[in-house]
């Protein structure tokens, strides 16, 4: 007894010819009923195994060119735990631009300064630069770090922006100046600053978290998003956009201007 090796119909023993398909029976029958879909599993399994391939291929070239530096490989550039420092000279910048976990001291003085310390093995990834007015603290975008210590410490005369993303964070003890100052941060970055400045622009997304308790300024415009906070200082006008679940507090006896909350955000004096 067997199978047709055509259309897979079971023969009864004798059968000279296929009752279905009339295929003469020989004697090399399969022993198992042939399957309509075994004529597209094959097919079926290259194509998706294509489909994979190729996904992989798409991922690997936009880490290579920096389109997805958020992404940590599996595998990586790890610090060697051996710090080591390397000065910039830069001048002429007033803006600070960092990211990726990047931690920066910011200092008032009459000259520039930058200098960068982390693992003696990473410091050929780092990609520190002016671009414009602005200083520019990063690693090269493409691979997965983990650093012992990202640090940088940067002196400046003048500070009017600053931008964080990626969980970086920006200290700065005492910075005075008569410029308007832009904070612009995202993905959980933070800043704390005290001294003061004349207007203020705030910008936040994505858990960050502004405190400039410490740092006056005559008026401020706040944006916010994403769970951030921020705590302002400051007597004249605050006009302020907040949502999702944001919290904007403020001290001084500030007039409170245009103020949007949708999300469960909220405004509130600083206790």
């Amino acid at each position: 007894m067997g199978y047709c090796w055509k259309c897979g119909t079971k023969l009864e023993e004798g059968m000279a010819y296929c009752p279905k398909c009339g295929t003469p029976v020989t004697a090399q029958a399969p022993h198992r009923p042939y399957r309509y879909e075994d004529r597209f599993f094959p097919t079926a399994l290259f194509a998706v195994a294509g489909v994979i391939i190729a996904a992989a291929i798409i991922v690997v070239a936009l880490l290579a060119i920096g389109v997805l530096p958020g992404f940590q490989m599996p595998f990586g550039q790890v610090g060697s735990g051996h710090l080591q420092t390397q000065q910039y000279n830069l001048t002429d910048f007033t803006a600070v631009s960092a990211s990726g976990g990047f931690t920066v001291q910011v200092t008032q003085g009459s000259t520039y300064g930058v200098k960068v310390t982390t693992d003696d093995n990473l410091i050929q990834y780092l990609n520190v630069r002016e671009e414009g007015n602005t200083l520019l603290l990063e690693l090269k975008p493409g691979f997965g770090y983990q650093t012992t210590e990202l640090k940088a410490e940067v002196t400046m005369p003048y500070l009017r922006s600053i931008y964080l993303s990626g969980g970086s964070t920006l200290t700065s003890q005492e910075f005075n100046s008569s410029d308007n100052l832009l904070v612009d941060l995202s993905g959980g970055s933070r800043v704390t600053m005290a001294g003061s400045a004349k207007d203020l622009t705030v910008t936040a997304s994505g858990g960050s978290n502004i405190n400039l308790s410490n740092f006056t300024v005559q008026n401020a415009s706040v944006d916010m998003s994403g769970g951030s906070q921020c705590i302002v200082n400051l007597n004249g006008t605050l006009n302020a956009s907040l949502s999702g679940g944001s919290q904007l507090h403020y001290k001084g006896n500030p007039t409170l201007g245009r103020i949007d909350t949708s999300g469960g955000a909220s405004i509130s004096p600083a206790t």
